[in-house]
């Protein structure tokens, strides 16, 4: 039995996942064709000067850097410097239903491994609380982003 146990152990320690799936921190529904709605959050994420990592126009896909949540929004210095190291992966697709958009963003930080030498993987990565800084920076780039493909 003892065996049993070490070996299952043993192979689940040896077992690697991939990314996990991160719930995001805002998603809304823009009545703007996707190109539209990707152009706008493209600009709106520029403008708030925020490092990007990549952009796929064909996927609609954008990625930042991590960055220190604190340079944009000085309240968040009160947090661990491990949850303030952020970035965003903010997805925009067609709605099928309405012929606008919808757009999802994803708020992450890496607290296992920020600082270390080793580096932050996918795996690590999780979505910040919905009470985190990056949220509320995040919403404001959505709430642009409405504003601008939507023509208000």
């Amino acid at each position: 039995m003892r065996r049993i146990l070490v070996v299952t152990l043993f192979a689940a320690a040896c077992v690697k996942g991939g990314p996990r799936p991160l719930r995001p921190a805002v998603e809304v529904k823009i009545k703007a064709t996707p190109n539209v709605t990707y152009a706008a959050v493209l600009e709106a994420v520029a403008d708030r000067g925020l490092p990007l990592l990549k952009t796929d126009k064909d996927l609609h896909l954008i990625e930042t850097s991590y960055f220190d949540i604190s340079t944009y929004l000085p309240e968040a210095q009160s947090y661990p410097n491990s949850e303030r190291l952020v970035r965003y992966r903010i997805f925009v697709v067609e709605d099928t239903l309405t012929g606008g958009s919808d757009l999802a963003a994803v708020s992450i930080y890496s607290p296992f491994t920020i600082g270390s030498t080793r580096g932050t993987t996918r795996r690590d990565e999780r979505a910040t609380p919905k009470d985190h800084p990056a949220v509320k920076l995040v919403q404001e780039i959505v709430d642009r982003t409405r504003l601008q493909a939507e023509g208000r």
